[in-house]
């Protein structure tokens, strides 16, 4: 932490605490700011933090009996994922897990008891009006006050997003909208990913997302489009506003009163507290004129058969730089440095060290930042590739027990969990494979920990279910083999991802809590996980589409296996209704996908899943003898479909180190 720094920041806050969302959003970017002042580099959690004048006599429980002295300072609370990170990286944090959202709300408020006076003002930044309605209900015993987070100083650039690749109109999505709001209503979107797939804009220069800060205010008299004053673009319609992002809740309460706006829907999960005071002020009922809806954008999550075509063909661009990577790292990694020779026939695959960050030395060992910086190198051969769809995580060893851990220059030797995710212009993508690298054969307890995990990704993927079926009751799925050897992981199954978007996109998942029916057309990841710390990880994941499978399919290996085939592209139009009727809002938006698909539907019960990802698995942490036949008879036509899919897009040398790996599992 940056002593100095926090006492600058702290000085300016009008209350005895800061609480704050570390979840960065384009409209409230805290990364810096969380880094700054915790040394956290994840992208969820929260942290409360005293301020320089709530000194030890104001807590009149004492100081806190904990081993690290300073743990008073501020406490951390993150999700299982980010345990082992945040206790390495937040010094003077006492860092807790949060189990659940109730648990969330307990942490803070015994902290805030024990070391905060009653009454005493807690300044808030970055919290969303629903988070901020069940804190405050919780923590009844204090008052909140706002907080600011300067916003970062970017350029940011924006382009149209080809027709041909979302496969329908900003005017289809808008009118589908509006078909369902009231005359003189209207909807306010601040999500930047939901303003990005409505208007069909996505930004040229990005980190991950390639989204830029904006709102939109959607009416049958007008539309507005908030944009950052400095981004360039050629965006020239009357709808678009360019001015700084810091009056950007500002000019949306000046619309609402120009439109004379009578009633006005928004999402409580996306709309910021701060914003919420602010719109407050415009009406003279805010509770009869301010309506709770979900916001209409979610039914990007039903992906319509133009964004299926390209989930599959780009799936298949991204299959192809992740084996060419495991095909170069098997070649190198055995040895544990750089080799001297063409060993997999690929360019700049030999001793020539022409990636970024790769060893200069043949001598020196392949590291975590080499195979990251190396796969960059093998996806940029794709026209399409417009960069990371998060930070590549590659975790060799104890490392990958680290869910998120970041690159470092540690050796990879034994095994190496590489979790990687791309942006092309058609899609979204992320994968996870382990590998084992050493000449030596793997331990038994990860092979048993990566069969079980295996299994449980296959029982996901080859799962036949009645429409209706949640991620909730799916989710058990992966777990059950986990679960019979007394293990688990603390992280969802599988997050939606989004359509050169977000690549985690909700409200679609494979969770435990996550209780939306699946429909056709929604992707989403399959990654079950086993994680034992200061010895391994294990993670597999792939992508997968739901899709419908007749009655006459189900039950069948060879047909549910996950095959790649043009039956992706059906999308049910009763299931795709996102929101379940919630409200028209809701209903009008899915129309949009609704009634794309219409003339493609194929009506069933039963849902199924396509497997976008085609990556061999490793046949060295497999044990075959532990497998059922039906888990065989998956791999089989799994590594089959590689065959026929990807092989033909791999340079030589590649191909035949895919054929022998794929050949292992027929």
């Amino acid at each position: 932490m940056n002593e100095c720094s926090q006492k600058t920041a702290t000085d300016t806050l009008n209350g005895s605490a800061l609480l704050v969302n570390v979840a960065s959003s384009p409209l409230c970017d805290v990364t810096d700011f969380v880094r700054e002042f915790t040394g956290f580099t994840g992208s969820e959690g929260f942290f409360i933090i005293k301020n320089q004048y709530c000194e030890e006599s104001m807590c009149p429980q004492g100081p806190l009996s904990a081993p690290d002295p300073s743990a008073h300072h501020g406490l951390m609370l993150v999700d299982s994922r980010y345990i082992l990170q945040a206790n390495a990286q937040c010094k003077g944090f006492r860092v807790s897990e949060i189990r659940s959202q109730d648990d969330l709300l307990s942490q803070l408020a015994q902290w805030c008891s024990r070391f905060l006076p009653a009454g005493a003002p807690i300044a808030y930044a970055n919290l969303s009006m629903r988070q901020f309605s069940q804190i405050q209900q919780r923590l009844r015993a204090f008052t909140f006050v706002p907080f600011d987070v300067p916003p970062p100083d970017r350029q940011y650039e924006i382009e149209r997003y080809d027709e041909q690749y979302c496969g329908a109109s900003d005017t289809d999505k808008l009118n589908a909208m509006l078909a369902h709001i009231a005359p003189r209503a209207g909807v306010l979107m601040t999500s930047a990913e939901s303003v990005a797939w409505t208007f069909n804009l996505r930004a040229t220069k990005f980190t991950n997302t390639p989204t830029f800060p904006s709102a939109a205010l959607i009416t049958h008299a007008q539309t507005y489009v908030l944009v950052p004053s400095n981004a360039a673009n050629d965006l020239c319609e009357d709808m678009y506003l360019r001015i700084p992002i810091s009056d950007f809740k500002h000019k949306i309460c000046d619309l609402i009163k120009q439109l004379d706006i009578s009633e006005l829907y928004l999402d409580t999960s996306n709309v910021p507290q701060d914003w919420y005071d602010a719109l407050c002020g415009v009406y003279d009922d805010p509770t009869a004129s301010i309506k709770h809806a979900p916001d209409p954008a979610l039914a990007r999550c039903v992906k319509n058969a133009t964004e299926l075509e390209h989930a599959k063909s780009i799936g298949r661009i991204e299959s192809s730089a992740i084996i060419e990577l495991l095909a170069w790292l098997d070649a190198v990694g055995a040895s544990g440095s750089v080799g001297t020779s063409d060993s997999v026939g690929t360019v700049g695959v030999s001793g020539s060290v022409d990636a970024p960050g790769l060893a200069s030395s043949p001598d020196l060992p392949i590291t975590e930042l080499d195979v990251a910086a190396k796969l960059e190198e093998f996806r940029q051969r794709s026209h399409l590739y417009r960069g990371p769809s998060f930070r590549s995580i590659v975790a060799s060893g104890a490392n990958g027990a680290i869910v998120h851990h970041s690159p470092t220059n540690v050796p990879c030797r034994t095994s190496v969990l590489i979790d990687v995710g791309g942006q092309y212009y058609g899609a979204t993508t992320d994968m996870t494979r382990t590998v084992w690298v050493d000449a030596a054969p793997p331990p038994d307890d990860l092979r048993r920990a990566y069969t079980n995990v295996l299994r449980g990704h296959i029982a996901l993927a080859r799962a036949v279910f009645p429409a209706g079926t949640t991620g909730a009751q799916l989710d058990t799925l992966a777990r059950q083999f986990l679960w019979q050897n007394r293990q688990d992981y603390g992280h969802g199954t599988g997050h939606g991802v989004g359509s050169y978007l977000g690549v985690h996109e909700g409200p679609c998942g494979i969770s435990r809590g996550n209780m939306l029916p699946l429909a056709c057309g929604m992707i989403m990841s399959n990654e079950p996980g086993m994680y034992l710390e200061g010895a391994f990880g294990v993670r597999l994941e792939s992508l997968m589409a739901c899709e419908s499978a007749s009655y006459e399919y189900a039950g069948r290996v060879d047909d549910v296996a996950g095959r790649v085939d043009d039956s992706a592209g059906r999308v049910d139009d009763d299931a795709g209704r996102v929101n379940d009727g919630a409200n028209n809002v809701g209903n009008g938006a899915n129309a949009v996908n609704n009634d794309d698909a219409r003339t493609n539907a194929k009506r069933t019960n039963f849902l199924r899943f396509n497997v976008l990802t085609l990556v061999p698995f490793c046949s060295k942490l497999v044990n075959f003898d532990a497998l059922t036949q039906e888990d065989k008879a998956w791999l089989e036509a799994y590594h089959k479909m590689i065959l026929d899919n990807i092989i033909p897009l791999l340079s030589a040398n590649t191909q035949a180190w895919a054929r022998n790996e794929c050949r292992k599992f027929l």
